[in-house]
């Protein structure tokens, strides 16, 4: 669990330091290359495939690498999964577990209707004897009608963290009372830390869209990935 940016190792900046003002002896800097131009996409490429590789995310997801940080997928998410239904009784389900998915509903809530499944609020999330009752997957209250549900992997700020076998749960839990829903896990400060395809949680039935923002365990701020599985994408 890392609640703040991590630090590149000591030869990655050497090596950025290095190559600054002279891109693999192109007499590029690396900060003025085109996206077009093939030494940058062969970059791109080689990153893709060696995350993909490190995460063991199956083939028939999508990676995107965007900027904004993670915080800005949650408005992100709700305008592209929601926004066919806007002012029509779009809606959301959200696993209340601290702050950070506080304010994701927050945010998605100027575009959907929040319904949070467990029916905590902010203040309780902090009580030990509440948190305990996420496990009561029994009196959650879904929204059949939403068009997805989603979670934080990992609250930072609470300091506690859902591993794979229950959020397996939690999943089919969601999936017997609404199986079509969309799944999405902000992953921001737990990815690497684990296999996330232990459970199933990367077939089908599992995640349809993992996201968060690289600075805490892979890069530098402002840096975004999400994977969307494939079968999604149509909805977004």
């Amino acid at each position: 669990m890392n609640p703040g940016p991590g630090i590149l190792p000591a030869p990655v900046m050497e090596r950025l330091q290095r190559e600054f003002l002279d891109f693999k002896g192109l007499g590029v800097p690396w900060l003025h290359m085109s996206h077009r131009m093939r030494e940058y996409m062969m970059v791109t490429e080689a990153l893709e495939e060696d995350f993909r590789a490190f995460m063991k995310v199956p083939d028939n997801f999508k990676l995107f690498l965007m900027n904004g940080g993670g915080s800005l997928q949650f408005s992100a998410i709700p305008q592209n999964l929601t926004g066919h239904k806007y002012g029509k009784g779009a809606a959301a389900n959200y696993l209340m577990s601290g702050a950070w998915t506080y304010n994701a509903g927050r945010e998605a809530a100027k575009f959907c209707d929040v319904n949070y499944v467990n029916k905590w609020t902010l203040p309780e999330v902090k009580d030990l004897s509440v948190q305990k009752t996420v496990l009561d997957l029994d009196n959650w209250h879904i929204n059949k009608d939403a068009e997805y549900f989603y979670m934080c992997q990992n609250e930072t700020i609470e300091g506690f963290e859902y591993d794979q076998a229950l959020t397996r749960k939690m999943i089919d839990r969601v999936r017997a009372d609404a199986p079509n829903q969309v799944v999405i896990s902000d992953m921001s400060s737990c990815i690497g830390s684990k296999d996330i395809t232990k459970h199933g949680l990367m077939e089908e039935g599992g995640y349809d869209i993992v996201f968060g923002g690289a600075h805490k365990n892979f890069g530098t701020p402002g840096l975004t990935f999400m994977f969307i599985r494939d079968e999604v994408m149509d909805r977004v």
